[in-house]
């Protein structure tokens, strides 16, 4: 049994730090540009002058103000005159764009002022690329002309506009739901812009805004007439001396790579500490390999006996053991331990197992064959009192009794010394499962990224969202980490590790071709006798294969090629209960309007 080697632990440590690396960069653009915004209430603005002739709904003014710091940073305030006429509405709501082609546009320290009078709640709905703001009162209407307005930092606004320069290309509007009467849009900067422009119209449209003029701190624009649904776009440049660009959002920190360097550090340690529980049991059963051959055995222990390297082929059982317990001490299903006591018990001449048609049938021969307790249960749970039976639809009861031998061969190994007293049937370990190590950590770290979206998402806070995930995998790995190690040789005495090393020596004389050959030359009765064993090692082909056309016609008749007689028998679905059926059903940065970033729609409600 090879101990998992130290290039083994540290590629599983390489491979779950840049697993957790890379989900986190994920993770990070999952994330809405919008989580954990929430808004603050301003001061109440004067309420607006009302119609005295009637009118439809409309947006009477839609007024901007949006300051660019000398570091990028901008901050837009809108101020909506929103005139609902005789209709009756909650308020507005903006949909701002947050995520296109020029990238992430995170939003924060929204602020949200109504005038006197107005219904001023509030309610924010970060979605995966936008964010849906909401003002006014689910519960209340309301008609005639209202004010409204918005301030909030909006980040990822300046990008390179050329050799040298900066550039601000942001949508006023890029679907508004009524039309607008008027619309100023002034940008208050450090300087004057090199380049100012601006488009209104449809969607794409290149038509110029009403008008548009430079200032010595930026350029004011103006819109009029501008149709439901209509779009409206400044774009500025300058020195980028004078106005810096954003620094794209990375998605690696220094925090991300700290927290992912642990994540591989802990796999690696869960990884030394199994390979070094492996080496101190294997030292303790080496010293009981030599038993494992019997008192007839005498002579020192050959140095090739070495359990922490392959074991030497054998070509008979190791202590005389049965198919049902060599798998056993192989980790097979019950399914297989019940197929491969059947098919030995066959082949000692106990009963015959015949095919006709798909159907099995059994038939008991010489009740004179010893057989042990649990093979005494397996004559009683498939004929009972009669000489022959049917495997026809009974994988309810066959599985049954598939539990019952597996717990009855436990119990053997338990009297044999091979197994603790206690264990369980299912519950013997006796390979290394050392794959399962970066499987740990891989899941760890996959289930840390997506707490991490969960809590960004709720708090905004990727300190605190971080914080949770370290604390999770570190829990995970921990935690499972330290039941991998456990299970290591789990229910087996240092005997029954050395037993099940031979086993492993056993099982290599069926898959050792040249072996297989040699013996059955020899010993053509083999066939039969160990027919069992080659069930449980998963090799019925390969044993068959090294016999010519042999002849089980008194133990074991089929019409069919041997190999897939044996393979048909031995089918779990002939075994096992039929499994339960249910159903389930499943009921950026282009010319024109509405081409620059942030922007969005909107209306009333």
């Amino acid at each position: 049994m090879r101990l998992p080697s130290r290039w083994f632990i540290v590629l599983a440590a390489v491979v779950v730090a840049v697993v957790a690396l890379f989900s986190n960069a994920i993770a990070v653009r999952l994330e809405s540009p919008a989580a954990g915004l929430t808004a603050t209430t301003g001061s109440s603005l004067p309420r607006p002058s009302q119609s005295t002739l009637p009118t439809g709904e409309h947006t009477r003014a839609f007024d901007v103000i949006t300051r660019v710091a000398p570091d990028g940073h901008v901050r837009v305030q809108e101020t909506i005159v929103q005139d609902f006429g005789g209709v009756r509405r909650h308020g507005i709501e903006r949909e701002i764009p947050l995520r296109d082609g020029r990238g992430d546009h995170p939003i924060s320290h929204l602020v949200v002022s109504t005038s006197t009078g107005t219904p001023g709640g509030v309610s924010v709905d970060a979605q995966s690329d936008s964010v849906r703001i909401r003002i006014g009162d689910a519960n209340q209407t309301t008609t005639g002309a209202h004010t409204y307005r918005l301030a909030y930092d909006i980040g990822g606004m300046i990008d390179r506009g050329g050799s040298g320069r900066s550039r601000l290309a942001i949508d006023a509007i890029s679907a508004w739901v009524q039309t607008i009467d008027t619309l100023h849009y002034t940008v208050l900067a450090p300087g004057a812009p090199t380049t100012f422009t601006c488009e209104q119209g449809s969607l794409g449209s290149t038509d110029p805004c009403a008008t548009a003029r430079r200032t010595r701190d930026g350029a004011t624009f103006t819109g009029t007439g501008i149709s439901a649904n209509g779009a409206f776009t400044v774009r500025l440049t300058w020195p980028d001396t004078v106005v810096a660009v954003n620094a794209g959002r990375s998605s690696f920190g220094i925090a991300d790579v700290v927290y992912a360097l642990l994540a591989g550090l802990a796999i690696a340690l869960v990884g030394w500490w199994y390979r070094r529980r492996w080496r101190n049991l294997l030292s303790a059963a080496q010293s009981q390999l030599w038993a494992t051959f019997g008192p007839e055995v005498a002579g020192a222990q050959p140095e090739s006996y070495d359990l922490t390297g392959d074991p030497a082929i054998e070509f008979v059982p190791p202590m005389g053991l049965r198919p049902g317990e060599i798998g056993t001490l192989a980790e097979v299903s019950a399914t297989k331990l019940l197929t491969a006591t059947v098919v030995d018990l066959a082949a000692r001449g106990a009963l015959k197992i015949t095919e006709t048609s798909g159907s099995w049938t059994l038939e008991r021969r010489n009740r004179d064959v010893v057989m042990t307790d649990d093979e005494q249960t397996v004559m009683a749970g498939l004929f009972g009192d009669a000489d022959t039976t049917s495997l026809d639809d009974r994988g309810t009861e066959m599985g049954t009794l598939a539990g019952e031998l597996a717990e009855l061969l436990t119990d053997d190994l338990e009297t044999r010394g091979i197994a603790v007293r206690g264990a369980d049937a299912g519950g013997l370990h006796a390979r290394m499962h050392e794959k399962w190590i970066p499987v740990l950590g891989v899941a760890a770290v996959l289930a840390g990224a997506l707490l991490h979206v969960i809590v960004v998402t709720a708090t905004g806070n990727r300190s605190i969202a971080l914080g949770a995930e370290v604390v999770l995998v570190a829990l995970a790995i921990s935690g499972f980490g330290a039941l991998i190690i456990r299970a290591a040789a789990h229910g087996l005495t240092p005997l029954g590790l050395a037993a099940a090393w031979r086993v492993r020596g056993f099982e290599r004389f069926f898959r050792t071709s040249e072996a297989m050959h040699d013996r059955a030359a020899a010993d053509k009765g083999l066939l039969r006798q160990y027919m069992g064993y080659a069930i449980v090692f998963g090799l019925v082909t390969q044993w068959i294969a090294a016999f010519n056309a042999p002849d089980t016609s008194d133990w074991f008749a089929s019409s069919s090629p041997m190999d897939s007689a044996f393979i048909g028998f031995t089918a779990a679905s002939l075994w096992s209960p039929p499994p339960s059926s249910s159903t389930s059903g499943f009921g950026g940065g282009g010319g024109g309007a509405g081409g620059g970033s942030g922007g969005g729609g909107g209306g009333s409600w």
